[in-house]
């Protein structure tokens, strides 16, 4: 509550929200009560409004709520990032994720006409949006949730502990992914995000194909039905799913083989481009010279560019492409504290003249045996490991160059991939392919089992909406100047937990996990969090426009702060309330 003053009179104010005739949320002002004439207070005490103010503050809902639970915080000021004993703890991605899901996708409305066209007998939409979120924050069942202390989704319900409802979710979902990913295409498109001048491929696990835009945004994904193996090209489901959205050439993302000049002749052969990492270590030294690097703004990165060539073992094709050499001060921090690690093994065991199995040591070990014995440490292969500390090389070949009207274009109309965006694929591609393998781990459908094809690409399905989501988010953090990879995303997301008091018969109270500032004994716990120093998680959450959770919190600040709406708080409280 606050102090208003009218003229002569003063009144006791509070705000509240409410829903206008177009859906959308406001706040305005409210008079609780008169408390009387501000001259005849002030001639009694000077000080009387500011009085007034603090005991107002006093007897403000969020003060009345966090009195519960004062005691606990300066009883245990070291255990904010736990949960007291008997506490539920819930996770609020789902709150945070959700204007994209909801405005830039517009999923919300498209789920829930197909969820009504369709007949479902229980919410779709809501059940479809708590597995890609589960995808994301990788948490198993509702009941497991429970059962285990893992955290729950704030404010969602316990759909996956009904077995037939996730069956019919999975048969909904499978019915309906390719008008959904067809929209979000769609609206993709008109807000100039998809960038199709360059498609790129990768077999992920279980033989299916992600077909993924310039700016590494999913645009659709599809199973081998033939289930061909690696080495050979997925042509014919490829075929399919480029034919539907219209493009013409595509680019492998492949990881380096041993048949890899095979691998690469074969795509050329199909007028396919292709992207992979090779070795350092086997190719000739002009990388190394000092001439033709180009450095980024920031002086951490360096790139350098050759023309190369593969010939065909008949010698009758030869397939151009470009080599890009890399160079970043974060690599060769992490290459040389590895590599120091290793010699000073290395050379302890040789001071030691320790006794070691051959077949216990890794491919790295800079030692020379005499028999199992330690003999002297491999000086030459610790030098050459030392200069390549930092560097990288990429093969690419871009599908464009075999359009004859694109080769005669000007350089500005090309849109070539530059040497540092050669390299940024292909890191945000291997980040695709480990993401992918993450969420389908993480949508957790045991102990049902999802053997049928139509069940395999529904779950696929959603694990594509959660990465688009991702995505979607990584590029909104990179344009606020924050940028973040996806596993940080992820990460950051998973940590984002808050532990519930519930009292009897009193509204249930919101502690946020791992983020506090630990507070002093007469700070007020209704502020808002002061972070000792920023984290990814208010990164996020300044990226999204929402402010960092109270130290403890009712629904109603909870749901201004992540800029939701709770009616009442056994919607907050979702699966907690009904286990």
């Amino acid at each position: 509550m606050y102090l208003v003053i009218r003229g002569d009179r003063l009144y006791a104010g509070y705000s509240e929200t409410y829903t206008k005739k177009n859906g959308r949320r406001a706040t305005r002002g409210r008079i609780a009560k008169s408390l009387g004439s501000k001259s005849e207070l002030l001639a009694q005490d000077p000080q009387a409004l500011e009085k007034l103010r603090a005991e107002l503050r006093q007897m403000s809902a969020p003060n009345q709520a966090t009195e519960r639970t004062k005691k606990m915080l300066r009883r245990s000021p070291g255990s904010n990032d736990l949960p007291f004993i008997g506490e539920p703890v819930l996770n609020y991605a789902n709150c945070i994720l959700k204007p994209i899901w909801e405005k830039e996708l517009k999923l919300k409305a498209l789920v829930r006409y197909y969820s009504i066209k369709f007949g479902l007998d229980f919410d779709g939409e809501a059940m479809l949006w708590q597995n890609v979120v589960e995808c994301i924050i990788g948490q198993s069942s509702s009941g497991q949730q429970y059962r285990t202390g893992r955290s729950f989704q704030f404010g969602s319900p316990l759909f996956s502990t009904d077995p037939n409802s996730l069956y019919a979710l999975l048969d909904f979902v499978s019915r309906i992914h390719k008008p959904i990913l067809n929209n979000v295409n769609k609206i993709l498109s008109e807000k100039n995000e998809r960038d199709s001048s360059a498609v790129f491929y990768e077999v992920l696990c279980d033989d299916v194909i992600l077909l993924i835009d310039r700016n590494g945004i999913p645009i659709d994904i599809c199973a081998d039905e033939t289930k061909a193996s690696a080495q050979t090209s997925q042509s014919n489901s490829l075929q399919e799913l480029t034919e539907a959205y219209g493009i013409k050439r595509t680019i492998a993302f492949i990881k380096n083989e041993s048949n890899t000049t095979n691998r690469l002749l074969k795509l050329a052969s199909e007028k396919q481009g292709f992207l992979l990492e090779c070795s350092l270590s086997g190719s000739n030294d002009v990388w190394q010279e000092d001439c033709g690097w180009e450095w980024n703004k920031e002086q951490t990165e360096k790139f350098k560019t050759i023309k190369c060539s593969v010939l065909a073992a008949e010698g009758a094709s030869q397939t151009e492409f470009r080599m890009v050499f890399a160079w970043s001060r974060k690599r060769f921090s992490e290459d040389m504290k590895r590599i120091e690690l290793r010699e000073f093994a290395a050379r302890n065991a040789v001071s030691r003249q320790a006794e070691i199995c051959p077949s216990k040591l890794g491919s790295k070990n800079y030692l020379i045996l005499n028999g199992n014995q330690a003999q002297s440490v491999n000086e030459e292969e610790l030098k050459r490991d030392k200069e390549l500390a930092g560097y990288s090389a990429y093969l690419f070949k871009d599908a464009r160059e075999y359009d004859e009207d694109w080769s005669v274009l000007d350089p500005d109309q090309k849109q070539e991939l530059s040497a540092s965006e050669i390299v940024e694929q292909y890191k945000s591609l291997d980040e695709h392919r480990k993401c992918f393998s993450l969420m389908k781990t993480n949508i957790s459908m045991k102990p049902l089992p999802v053997y049928a094809q139509e069940f395999v690409d529904a779950r696929d399905a959603i694990c594509t909406l959660a990465l688009i989501v991702v995505k979607i988010l990584a590029r909104k953090l990179k344009s606020a100047g924050t940028p973040m990879s996806s596993e940080q995303i992820v990460a950051a997301l998973r940590q984002a937990k808050a532990a519930v008091q519930l009292g009897d018969g009193e509204g249930a109270l919101f502690r946020p996990l791992g983020q506090a500032a630990y507070p002093c004994e007469d700070s007020n716990p209704s502020e808002p969090i002061k972070f000792h120093k920023e984290t990814d998680l208010s990164k996020i959450l300044k990226c999204m426009e929402m402010k960092p959770l109270p130290q403890v919190g009712n629904k109603n600040e909870v749901a201004h702060c992540l800029k939701t709406r709770f009616d009442t708080n056994e919607q907050a409280l979702g699966a907690v309330f009904e286990v």
